[in-house]
């Protein structure tokens, strides 16, 4: 079994402590040590892999953006929507039914990319997109 976490967009498996701004590998990374989690999905998993993806930003929608609207975009959890999927999925709506879990707006005025990238950087210590791979014994 492998699970993955993620700094920055989603990968459904993760947990990550946005205080955590700890050095690893010599990139900036959370370090959580899977060891002192009980009980919970890391019990037990070993660090395998840290892959740096530096500045690539992909939608977790449409893995774009693609479109007429590179601006703008949402967060959900730790899920980055292009403008063009925040548009199509009504996002932006102000009656959308699950505007509640909606856990930031991205600025209009800036390319999705540039938004995530500040994101990461505000909520990581670092702009660069972190993975690391853990496996399970």
């Amino acid at each position: 079994m492998r699970i993955s976490e993620c700094c920055g967009a989603e990968i459904i498996y993760s947990d990550i402590c946005s205080e955590c701004k700890e050095h690893c590998n010599e990139e900036v990374a959370h370090k959580i040590n899977p060891s002192e989690i009980k009980g919970g999905l890391f019990d037990g998993a070993k660090l395998v892999d840290v892959i740096n993806s530096g500045d690539t930003v992909c939608c977790d929608g449409c893995n774009g953006p693609y479109g007429d609207n590179m601006n703008g975009g949402v967060i959900i959890g730790r899920s980055a929507y292009c403008g063009e999927c925040a548009d199509k999925y009504h996002y932006y709506s102000s009656d959308y039914e699950h505007k509640h879990e909606i856990n930031e707006f991205m600025d209009l005025n800036k390319s999705f990319k540039d938004n995530v990238l500040e994101y990461r950087k505000r909520t990581t210590g670092s702009s660069d997109g972190i993975m690391r791979i853990f496996a399970m014994d």
